[in-house]
């Protein structure tokens, strides 16, 4: 009987221990700083080809039975392991049926701001390994300055504490205190520590889409899915339109797959290294000779988009220029 009893008691032990265990992607046994993106693909690419193919990729992603169906990017920040965070931007209720059924945005609900929230590490930690199996999921490391990672530090304190996550949405500017969609937040971290210009450049998207499909909040009309489906193209830059810049985490994740087969071909002079950790195909690059700028985090307005959330960071600053 007391040998049943140690036996239990071994087993609930080593059931804790491997509950507890951190998974590999998120371990940091150095005392080096680090700032590492999780890129998470849809489950069906989203094609941004035109208004029709848009919507049948996003309806296909919707009964994909899948999570993260419109893709999504994480941010892990360890700091010398006094500071280990992992997070990112998502919806709290996104009501996007909603919007283009109920409302009619149409096209305008890619100018929406959904209620949105800073997600816990408690639950990443859980979730993200998931996606390994499901070969959705890749990550870029990169090592960085000490003052870089106090200043990212910094900044994502200030973005919690200020509440600046409860907006999310595809045109919120994060430093500009708007709140952001997921792939806009982690690339505002590349931004604060003006690394890897160039390389966010290439994953952001740029469309013009026309005025007819635009509903609230950009018109007030009623657009209906049918004219979103039958509009074949975006505008040309002569007719009329809103432009609409941003992050996509399937351009991302694209790129990291792209990169790192262009490593294997001809790996002489590459600028990054091939670090697949677990299973997760990933890159690394160290950039820790590149101390943090004096540039400030949050940037103020020069237009009226939400000019109070500049306010409410900084409360004794004049309103921007209109």
């Amino acid at each position: 009987m007391r040998q049943l009893y140690l036996f239990i008691l071994m087993t609930l032990s080593l059931s804790g221990m491997a509950e507890n265990k951190i998974h590999p992607i998120f371990q940091n046994d150095s005392n080096e700083n680090f700032l590492t993106l999780f890129f998470i693909p849809s489950p069906y690419a989203i094609d941004w080809s035109g208004p029709q193919n848009l919507l049948k990729s996003q309806i296909k992603n919707q009964f994909s039975g899948q999570a993260r169906k419109l893709g999504h990017v994480n941010v892990h920040l360890s700091c010398q392991k006094e500071m280990d965070d992992l997070t990112g931007m998502a919806s709290s209720n996104l009501n996007s049926k909603t919007q283009l059924i109920l409302h009619g945005a149409g096209m305008g609900i890619l100018w929406h701001s959904f209620e949105g929230k800073v997600e816990d590490k408690a639950e990443l930690i859980q979730e993200l390994p998931q996606y390994i199996s499901e070969k959705r999921l890749s990550m870029l490391k990169v090592k960085i300055s000490q003052t870089n990672c106090q200043k990212l530090k910094k900044y994502l304190k200030e973005y919690r504490e200020n509440n600046v996550g409860r907006n999310y949405g595809l045109y919120n500017r994060p430093r500009y205190g708007e709140g952001a969609g997921c792939s806009a937040f982690g690339a505002s971290f590349l931004d604060i520590a003006q690394i890897l210009g160039d390389e966010s450049k290439m994953w952001m998207s740029e469309i013009l889409v026309p005025e007819k499909l635009l509903g609230p909040p950009i018109r007030d009309r009623y657009v209906g899915l049918w004219e979103v489906y039958s509009t074949l193209n975006w505008a040309k830059p002569e007719e009329p339109h809103e432009k609409i810049v941003f992050w996509e985490p399937d351009k991302m994740h694209q790129w990291l797959i792209n990169t790192r087969e262009a490593i294997q071909k001809n790996p002489s002079g590459a600028k990054f290294q091939i670090k697949d950790i677990a299973g997760t195909p990933g890159l690394y690059i160290d950039l820790s000779m590149i101390e943090a700028h004096d540039t400030p985090i949050w940037i103020q307005a020069r237009d009226d988009r939400y000019n109070n959330f500049h306010q409410l960071l900084n409360p004794k600053a004049e309103p921007s220029p209109r």
